[in-house]
């Protein structure tokens, strides 16, 4: 309890201090005029809830891996403590001094006036199109459900002739089986009625059928601006529940559960993953490191920017979460500790891909790199009586879509 000082002169010169009864209340929801987290715990799960995302899980892997793997945590480890750590402890701390929103920001300098209103429409726009990914997971959930999985099997109307399952039959006549070559490499031998010397055509792509799930399906891609395509009506339902998931998550609060589930799962997937011959070939060849790359700049850009996708600075939600924290508590500690948590979880979400790539190669008896790989992959085809049929392309282009190929095809 503090006491309010008045200050009044007396004729005669003197000062006289006036300690009546009128006093301020120290508490720390009348120093903010608003609520405070009601434990730590929430407030810490609410911010890994917050960092710990898709960035970590479905963007962090196909990043390291075309950069280099190992060696792209180098870059990025140098870029987390340089610009990080420190920009999240920045926006922390002064949020959890001020006490007040994203909008206020500016009352630290008049210089910052307006960026506060710059972030919160940011952010308006980034959850717009976030959200979008979500649908797409919801729009699995559903598909998960059917037996067979749809992205299982060549026999449904979005799959082309070239459509390539688990079971390694195409859509058409032909049927690509796996061979062992163990003189030269894996390779395969397409059995056709055909009997054509190029049965499929010089410019074929082979694609998996998960791939074609995921392209021909959920995204419904056209060939191009002249082909104008299908409303994907499947698209704007699921984006409609996941936004009512949201709310209802935010109307109702399970942090509990939505920041601690996704590392049950990994966790499940990776024990799993290690059981299954070539998971751990796919960890392996996850962190071996290409040091040759650290000479491009492109790696180190990537790097920088995958700190800042996935810790979320200058977005606005660190501050507005932070300004809901005592004004004695520790902000440096939890920024340090926050932000590990955040990056180790993009090394642990990688984990829980690559066994699952590992376990794919091994299954359709091919390389890693091929399997995964995010541009065309040449494959050599076995011979088949007396004619060798010409190079064929796999198209894999993977990229971004990585997660969304691994994940099913393992489930």
């Amino acid at each position: 309890m503090s006491a309010k000082f008045n200050i009044a002169e007396k004729k005669e010169g003197s000062i006289e201090i006036d300690t009546s009864s009128e006093t301020v209340d120290s508490s720390e929801s009348s120093r903010y005029g608003r609520e405070t987290w009601a434990r730590k715990t929430e407030y810490l799960l609410s911010m890994i809830g917050y960092c710990v995302g898709l960035g970590n899980i479905w963007r962090f892997p196909y990043i390291c891996l075309r950069n280099g793997g190992g060696a792209f945590l180098i870059p990025y480890l140098f870029f987390l403590i340089t610009c990080g750590i420190p920009l999240y402890f920045l926006e922390v701390s002064v949020s959890q001094f001020l006490g007040k929103g994203v909008v206020y920001f500016s009352e630290v300098a008049p210089i910052f006036r307006g960026l506060g209103f710059g972030m919160a429409i940011a952010s308006v726009f980034f959850a717009f199109y976030y959200n979008i990914i979500t649908n797409w997971i919801l729009y699995y959930i559903v598909n998960s459900f059917f037996n067979p999985l749809p992205w299982s099997t060549c026999e449904n109307s979005w799959n082309s002739k070239y459509c390539v399952d688990e079971r390694h039959k195409t859509s058409s006549n032909m049927t690509v089986n796996t061979t062992l070559d163990r003189g030269i490499q894996p390779a395969l031998t397409i059995i056709t009625s055909n009997t054509s010397d190029d049965p499929i055509g010089s410019n074929t792509h082979l694609i998996m059928s998960v791939e074609e799930f995921w392209k021909r399906q959920v995204l419904q891609m056209s060939s191009g601006l002249h082909d104008i395509g299908y409303f994907p009506w499947h698209l704007p339902v699921c984006y409609l529940v996941a936004w009512i998931i949201i709310f209802l998550c935010l109307m109702k609060g399970v942090v509990y559960i939505t920041a601690t589930l996704p590392y049950l799962l990994l966790t499940v997937l990776i024990i799993r993953g290690l059981t299954l011959p070539g998971g751990i070939d796919g960890i392996a060849y996850y962190y071996k490191p290409k040091f040759e790359r650290l000479i491009d700049k492109q790696v180190w850009l990537e790097a920088v920017l995958q700190v800042f996708y996935s810790l979320g600075p200058c977005w606005g939600g660190l501050i507005t979460m932070s300004s809901y924290t005592k004004f004695t508590n520790n902000c440096l500690r939890d920024a340090v500790i926050l932000s590990l948590v955040s990056e180790g979880t993009s090394l642990y979400g990688g984990m829980a891909v690559f066994v699952i790539l590992g376990f794919m190669a091994s299954n359709l008896n091919l390389p890693i790199d091929q399997v995964v790989q995010s541009v065309d992959a040449g494959y050599v085809f076995c011979k088949q009586k007396t004619k060798m049929f010409k190079d064929k392309i796999w198209k894999s282009d993977l990229g971004p879509g990585l997660g969304f190929i691994a994940y099913p095809e393992a489930l």
